[in-house]
């Protein structure tokens, strides 16, 4: 986790463009999950997956949950630092918003992850601004929406890649289209590098003869 930081940049790292692919067939090879448009490993990191439709937050929590990939069971996401970032962004189709597992419907202004291992984590606060790491667009969150008190990746109107506050009940909104959501998955890291590698060798072997 790394130190605080109250605005995340909204460009993804060059470098997840040039791993996406090795990934992304390292994770076919090794057989992922069909029900997400989108199934990607973090070097040296979890497994992240990006669905797309139309959820409210209590359904993407909720289904969040049916998803497993090497037999871990998937949370909601909780991003914790700038490198994670700028993965999920680069995960998530800008044209769509995607649900976190992020809330501060237990307490006004007091945002805690409410879903895997840091659940019951404050990471802002109204008060104190951020406490562990944040990407909030600038403004946010201002609640100006009654009942604004879910995290959503591409929000209307905000930074692509950003977070905003949102209304739980929305599954689609405006600019954004509809409201998707991206599961984490706690895979132990020697297994994220056997898929990196599978990508990597996949790739060595069906390049052309010369």
């Amino acid at each position: 986790m790394q130190g605080p930081t109250s605005v995340g940049r909204a460009n993804a790292n060059p470098l997840l463009k040039a791993v996406v692919p090795v990934i992304a067939l390292g994770l076919a090879l090794a057989g992922g999950s069909a029900r997400g448009s989108v199934i990607l490993a973090m070097p040296g990191g979890n497994v992240y997956e990006y669905v797309t439709g139309r959820y409210t937050f209590s359904e993407a929590l909720g289904e969040a949950h049916t998803h497993y990939y090497a037999g871990v069971q998937g949370h909601l996401v909780t991003i914790t630092s700038q490198a994670e970032q700028d993965f999920v962004h680069g995960l998530v189709n800008t044209s769509y918003a995607a649900w976190m597992g992020a809330s501060d419907a237990q307490e006004e202004g007091v945002w805690r992850w409410v879903d895997g291992p840091e659940a019951g984590v404050t990471f802002w606060t109204q008060a104190s601004g951020t406490v562990t790491f944040a990407a909030w667009t600038p403004g946010e969150p201002n609640n100006y929406r009654t009942g604004e008190n879910y995290g959503v990746l591409n929000w209307d109107y905000g930074v692509q890649g950003l977070w905003n506050g949102a209304p739980g009940t929305t599954s689609a909104w405006e600019t954004r289209g509809t409201v998707g959501y991206v599961v984490e998955y706690e895979v132990p890291e020697p297994v994220t590098g056997v898929l990196f590698c599978a990508g990597i060798a996949a790739v060595i072997l069906r390049r052309p003869g010369k």
